[in-house]
């Protein structure tokens, strides 16, 4: 058992390594970009829940998000944090104004762009309208994923038209 000076015990010298290198209230470290310290009680704190959690005078209720209303995740001033919940988060950074209309239906459903534009897709267009004439003549979802260099289940969600919707 390992045992760091503020008491909390790790089972690996690595775990207690990388805990010990942010331990303390007063070392602050980045976090998918948020400024974090580790806690009194070992976890991860971020310092933006941290400073709304001191403007309310109370805990965060579950379901509540702060956001960075310049959207600079390391400025926690607290006129610059907001409370919201996960609707209201998704829809201000789901504006239409700032998107192309494929980008904003897409990032409705949670993707960032349809078909083609998405950034991944090793699919155009005519290679899906292809792979639906090849179904239709019933080759495999297998082969056809084999041909084309996707998974079957790109193929599958071809096939019942969960994706590519929009080809004909």
């Amino acid at each position: 058992m390992y045992i760091c000076e503020c008491g909390r015990e790790f089972t690996t010298p690595q775990g207690l390594g990388y805990h010990k290198k942010y331990c303390g209230n007063y070392k602050e470290f980045l976090d998918g970009g948020y400024k974090c310290k580790i806690g009194s009680d070992g976890k991860i704190v971020y310092i933006h829940r941290e400073v709304m959690e001191q403007k309310l005078g109370r805990k965060l209720k579950p379901g509540e998000l702060v956001h960075h209303e310049d959207e600079d995740k390391l400025n926690n001033d607290p006129n610059n944090l907001e409370l919201t919940n996960y609707v209201k988060h998704a829809k201000h950074h789901c504006n239409p104004k700032r998107m192309s209309k494929i980008s904003y239906l897409g990032a409705k459903r949670g993707i960032s762009a349809l078909g083609s534009k998405h950034p991944n897709s090793k699919l155009n267009e005519d290679k899906v309208r292809r792979i639906k004439e090849l179904l239709k003549d019933g080759q495999s979802q297998s082969s056809l994923g084999r041909l084309y260099g996707v998974d079957r289940t790109v193929i599958r969600d071809i096939k019942f038209n969960n994706s590519w919707k929009h080809v004909k």
